[in-house]
């Protein structure tokens, strides 16, 4: 029984990690919309499985973890593209600072595991959890800075 619970678990982290792979072929406004969703679901579900609402610890799944690493790069990624087409300075300057926290927070502890550097700041997750959620937002709040660079070019 537990066998095939490790068996399921597996599946449906290989299942999303396809998921995550198929987006990036995506339109950037889709693209935009799933990232800034899944960042929002990869800080909302830790905190509620902390707070014993849910039942699903998405730290479990390795494969699952892996992902996450991965699409958060890529998310990071998407935010340093975004901040470059926002017109208005404060907006500008908070996907910047969300994109960088994003690399930073997710590239330190990973190279910290590796052994690749030795210092590493014991940082809570809620705090990885709130900067996922707020990158979120800001991805899919750069949605609708696509559609007005749409509008303008016609």
């Amino acid at each position: 029984m537990v066998v095939a619970a490790g068996i399921i678990g597996n599946i449906v982290s290989l299942l999303i990690v396809a998921v995550i792979f198929i987006t990036l072929i995506f339109t950037k406004k889709l693209h935009f919309f799933i990232s800034g969703l899944t960042l929002i679901a990869l800080g909302v579900l830790p905190i509620l499985y902390n707070a014993g609402i849910i039942n699903i610890d998405v730290n479990a799944y390795p494969v699952l973890g892996f992902a996450a690493y991965f699409f958060v790069a890529v998310a990071a990624k998407d935010l340093f593209q975004e901040a470059y087409r926002e017109k208005e300075k404060p907006l500008r300057m908070l996907t910047l600072v969300f994109a960088f926290g994003l690399l930073f927070f997710t590239a330190i502890p990973t190279l910290h595991k590796l052994h690749v550097i030795e210092s590493f700041f014991d940082i809570p997750s809620l705090v990885y959890n709130v900067i996922y959620i707020l990158s979120g937002i800001f991805l899919i709040i750069g949605i609708f800075t696509l559609i007005e660079e749409h509008r303008i070019h016609r």
